[in-house]
């Protein structure tokens, strides 16, 4: 009796099968989503255009500008313009607080930076005025 063979199957078996399959569908795509590569980093697909942009800071009704130099290759130096010796006075921590994060920043070429324990009031507000100014010189696609 070499017949025909019957295999009875409960719904069940065959939705929890189909679940386990639908499942491992997914985790693939994530996982070949998550670690394709992003890119080449070629002239094309460049972040900033090259030059010198400026934000404005008002301290105590001063204006104090921040200066980012973006080159081809990304951000260069990051300083403070026009700070009169009055608001250097009254803000004491600025210059230093920036010298830190510009080292940072250069260091890393982009703002995932962390905002010190020591003065996060001045950092934020410096961190602020750099991505004003890194914002001009984004690509525009």
């Amino acid at each position: 009796m070499g017949g025909t063979k019957i295999v009875v199957f409960q719904l069940k078996d065959i939705i929890k099968a189909a679940l386990i399959a639908l499942g491992a569908i997914v985790l693939v795509i994530l996982l070949i989503v998550l670690f394709m590569p992003k890119g080449s980093s070629d002239d094309s697909t460049a972040q900033y255009v090259p030059g010198t942009y400026t934000s404005q800071l008002s301290l105590r009704n001063e204006p104090v500008g921040i200066e980012v130099r973006v080159s081809k290759d990304g951000i260069s130096s990051i300083s403070l313009k026009g700070m009169n010796d009055k608001s250097a006075a009254f803000y004491p921590l600025l210059q230093p607080a920036l010298d830190n994060m510009s080292k940072e920043i250069i260091a890393a070429q982009n703002l995932n930076i962390s905002v010190s324990g020591k003065n996060p009031v001045t950092d934020q507000i410096l961190l602020d005025g750099i991505k004003s100014a890194l914002a001009q010189a984004q690509v525009k696609n």
